[in-house]
């Protein structure tokens, strides 16, 4: 008898570690969104401080949030990284949120840009 479980264990070793891989890189890129949700948050922080100045300020707080995007772009290049070629409709769903926020605050720094010219 555990010779015959020993023969089915075998057989579905490679679907376990196939299986392993995919929770490793699930947690990889739910790990990377995490970092991008935290610097929107940050960079959230930062916009939302319009509401407390005059419109001449409005580049000034522009200019400050120069930092968070060389931060965002480097995470979003790691992100890109573990996103196997044809994976990204799998695996979207893990980062999507993150992105989104992160082009509605590109958005509003291109609109305070505007505003001070």
């Amino acid at each position: 008898m555990s010779l015959a479980s020993d023969s089915i264990a075998a057989q579905f070793e490679p679907l376990f570690a196939q299986l392993e891989r995919e929770r490793e890189l699930s947690d990889a890129i739910r790990e990377k969104a995490k970092d991008l949700d935290r610097l929107y948050r940050s960079l959230s922080s930062l916009l939302n401080s319009v509401h407390s100045n005059k419109g001449s300020e409005f580049a000034k707080i522009a200019e400050r949030s120069l930092p968070l995007w060389s931060q965002v772009r480097a995470k979003v290049a790691e992100l890109a990284e573990l996103i196997p070629e044809d994976g990204f409709y799998r695996w979207c769903d893990e980062f999507s949120q993150p992105l989104r926020n992160l082009t509605s605050s590109i958005a509003l720094i291109v609109l305070f840009w505007a505003w001070a010219r």
